[in-house]
Formats: structure tokens, C-alpha cells, sequence
């Protein structure tokens, strides 16, 4: 509430030549001048503003618009990241990316065309927006699979792991180093997992990005053929492990990152 009751405070107007100028703060200061000459002024200064200030900061519309511009710079920045990973993908992923963005614009085009509420449009927007972010995970993960994973082979994995296992670990090392090996140890384990089982890991993410990408083409269909809209379904049961860091290589923490954004 507090952020509310202080853009209420500073809210502005468009001036030209200007920029946007505080026009309450100034009022507030103004006021605050003349009741250096009339003390009486302060107390009806101070009962307008707080009816005014209370008035905007409890508006469900202005709380949409503060709230709005607190989330802008955020989704900037999460959009900017998003892009990043798009940029870093092979051209042949971008393309597959590419088509389902163009279905799922289709879709809302359809539903523009049938006059379908707007709410409703936003709500599948937002719907295939999440389809999109999951689609590009896995295409991450597929690049990952495919081009990055098999730089160590199997042989130096293993070798890499046995040399930092307790039987040869040397008595004046330190209890942190030691941890430190250990926790080494974890992640090059799971990372052989993943290279031992890499034609798995690429069938199944074949499987839900084929899955991905019929859903939102039956929605198109079914849109254009019965002229309604179709739900979203985007609790998708994945039979890849997006939970899992290792999947990601070294997109690893942006990844997170967005999808700590995500459920915010």
C-alpha cells in the first residue's frame, strides 16, 4: 500500500516543455509556503491531501497503472533476457521457435476476427505466451544435448570423477576443500547420467516439443473450423525434466532467473 499512497503523492501531469511535473507534490508545497502567513491553511491543507491522496491510492484503476510501471522494467529486462537465449540458439531451433510463434499469432488473429472478448484474448495470450516459454526451454536443453554436452566424453568424466573420490583425497587437505570436491563430485555424476542417457533425454524432448506444437495448431484449427475459442491447456505433463539445472548447460542461471520471474 505505501508505494500506492506515494505515487499518489507524486502524481504528475504531462507538461510541455516540461516533462511530467508533480502537480500534487507542488500543490502540497505551495500550500505548505502560504501557511507561514495563515497557520489555518496547513490544517485544510493537510485534509485535502489526505482525501486526495486516499482517494487515488485506494483506486483499483490507479493501483493497475502504478502497478503496471512497477512491472515494466522487470518484463524489459526478462524480455531482453528471453531474447538472448533465442540469439544464442542454432538457426534450425530459431526457425522451429519462429513457427510456433507464428501459429500461436494466428490464433489470436482468429479470435480477433470472431470478436471474442478481449479478456478473453489476454487470457489466451498469456496462455501461449507460458506454451512459449516452455517450447524454448526445451529447444535450449535440445542445443544443450546436442552440441554441448558431448564436449567430455564419458571417459574423462569418469576419470575426472574418480580422481576426486574420498579414497583419493590426501590427509592435509581441508575440511572446506574436501566439501567443496564433494559437492564437485555431485555434478559431474549427474552430468555423466545425462551423457549416458543423452538419446533418452533427446526423445523425450522431441516428444513434448512435438506435443507443444500440435496443441496450438489443433487450437488454430479447431478456431477456424467450429469459430470459437478452445481452451489452453498449459499444464502440460512433460516427460522432460525441466526442474533439472544440468539440463540447460550454460544457460543454467538465466533460465532460473526467468523462471523465478515467471511465478511471481
Amino acid at each position: 500500500m505505501w508505494r500506492y499512497l506515494k505515487a499518489a503523492f507524486l502524481v504528475g501531469v504531462p507538461v510541455p516543455g516540461l516533462g511530467r511535473v508533480p502537480v500534487n507534490a507542488m500543490g502540497v508545497f505551495g500550500l505548505g509556503v502560504l501557511g507561514f502567513v495563515e497557520p489555518s491553511v496547513w490544517l485544510v491543507a493537510l485534509g485535502l491531501e489526505a482525501a486526495v491522496v486516499s482517494a487515488l491510492a485506494f483506486n483499483p484503476r490507479f493501483q493497475k497503472v502504478v502497478d503496471s510501471r512497477s512491472a515494466a522494467p522487470a518484463l524489459q529486462d526478462a524480455t531482453s533476457r528471453r531474447a538472448s537465449l533465442i540469439a544464442a540458439l542454432p538457426s534450425d531451433l530459431q526457425l522451429r521457435l519462429g513457427n510456433l510463434q507464428a501459429s500461436s499469432a494466428r490464433v489470436l488473429s482468429i479470435y480477433q476476427k470472431l470478436g471474442v472478448d478481449s479478456e478473453l484474448i489476454d487470457g489466451t495470450r498469456a496462455s501461449l505466451d507460458k506454451l512459449q516459454w516452455i517450447f524454448l526451454k526445451l529447444l535450449v536443453a535440445r542445443d544443450h544435448l546436442t552440441n554441448e554436452l558431448g564436449l567430455q566424453s564419458e571417459q574423462q568424466l569418469a576419470s575426472d570423477i574418480a580422481q576426486l573420490k574420498p579414497g583419493n583425497v590426501t590427509q592435509n587437505q581441508s575440511a572446506a576443500l574436501v566439501r567443496s570436491q564433494q559437492a564437485t563430485v555431485a555434478i559431474l555424476e549427474r552430468r555423466l547420467k545425462n551423457l549416458r542417457n543423452r538419446d533418452q533425454l533427446l526423445h523425450e524432448n522431441e516428444s513434448d516439443l512435438t506435443r507443444i506444437q500440435a496443441q496450438v495448431e489443433l487450437m488454430r484449427e479447431n478456431a477456424a473450423i467450429e469459430g470459437k475459442p478452445g481452451a489452453v491447456d498449459t499444464e502440460i505433463e512433460l516427460a522432460s525434466n525441466l526442474a533439472s539445472p544440468d539440463l540447460f548447460g550454460i544457460h543454467s542461471d538465466v533460465v532460473h532467473d526467468l523462471d523465478s520471474a515467471e511465478h511471481v
